[in-house]
């Protein structure tokens, strides 16, 4: 039974494990594709309010115009929103930190899906991952992560700081929102990171505790089982002998004092045999 109970442990251990990765990337992939979803539409209505508002020239090279501006804004409103599903914690911020900065910077266009898929992953990417490593205690490894996640606030405050005063565009003000939010969750991260750490602490520590307790214990039993056989067993014993040679030896005892003394080495031998009877149990326990 002793080898049975840590493989069952190990078992379901990483069976809830696998079970919270599948959910955790079935969420993940879900809202990637919600936002890739409201960012080509977003896209393409822009697009659409780009066309209204130019004037209508009637040559075909002003609908190709149209038509690639089009294409351009899905690619940048798919390239700053899918990576989020397909890419690790880490790299998934990264990518999509240099998309959104491509689009910002170059393009002057992100979506707000965009700036929201940004923050889902610096957010990821501040708490460690869900794939890093543990240590031995189970806490999971990733403060260069959190200064990673941390320096990727830098670009977009430098970016807003930039073209403030040359761009006064809806894009400029995504710019400053996330150069705003993006420290915010990263934050967010670290926090809720820290807070698991906290609670693997805690159960680690009430272990340790719950184990001393029960290691002390058993000492106490076995010191209270040795205090017993060697010396509360030994004076019952001598009561024993004492009383039958003084039943046998003393010359001229009148029978009642013989039964009484017989009693007592009676007494005592049962006793004898409860107290090494209960020393079995207290050596078992310890």
């Amino acid at each position: 039974m002793g080898g049975v109970s840590p493989t069952a442990d190990w078992r379901a251990r990483w069976a809830g494990r696998a079970e919270r990765i599948a959910a955790d990337r079935y969420r993940l992939a879900v809202t990637a594709g919600l936002l890739g979803l409201a960012a080509m539409a977003e896209a393409l209505a822009r697009t659409a309010v780009a066309a209204q508002a130019t004037p209508a020239t009637g040559t075909q090279n002003s609908g190709a115009e149209f038509v690639a501006l089009g294409l351009l804004y899905c690619v940048l409103a798919m390239a700053t929103t899918l990576p989020l599903a397909f890419l690790r914690p880490a790299l998934g911020a990264i990518v999509l930190s240099a998309a959104c900065l491509l689009s910002l910077g170059v393009f002057h266009f992100l979506t707000v899906a965009g700036a929201a898929a940004e923050l889902v992953a610096v957010y990821r990417f501040g708490r460690g991952g869900t794939r890093g490593g543990s240590d031995a205690a189970g806490v999971p490894h990733g403060d260069g992560e959190q200064y990673a996640a941390l320096a990727l606030t830098v670009p977009f405050l430098v970016l807003a700081l930039a073209t403030g005063a040359a761009v006064g565009t809806a894009a400029w003000v995504l710019t400053v929102v996330l150069a705003a939010l993006v420290p915010a969750a990263v934050w967010a991260g670290v926090a809720r990171r820290s807070r698991a750490e906290a609670r693997l602490h805690t159960a680690a520590t009430q272990v340790i505790a719950g184990t001393l307790v029960e290691h002390t214990a058993r000492g106490e039993r076995a010191r209270i089982a040795r205090e017993l056989h060697d010396v509360v067993a030994h004076h019952i014993s001598m009561i024993a002998v004492q009383a039958e040679t003084a039943r046998l030896t003393t010359p001229g005892m009148p029978d009642a004092g013989a039964q009484r003394l017989s009693e007592i080495g009676d007494t005592a031998r049962a006793g004898l045999t409860e107290m090494r009877r209960l020393l079995g149990v207290l050596r078992e326990d310890a």
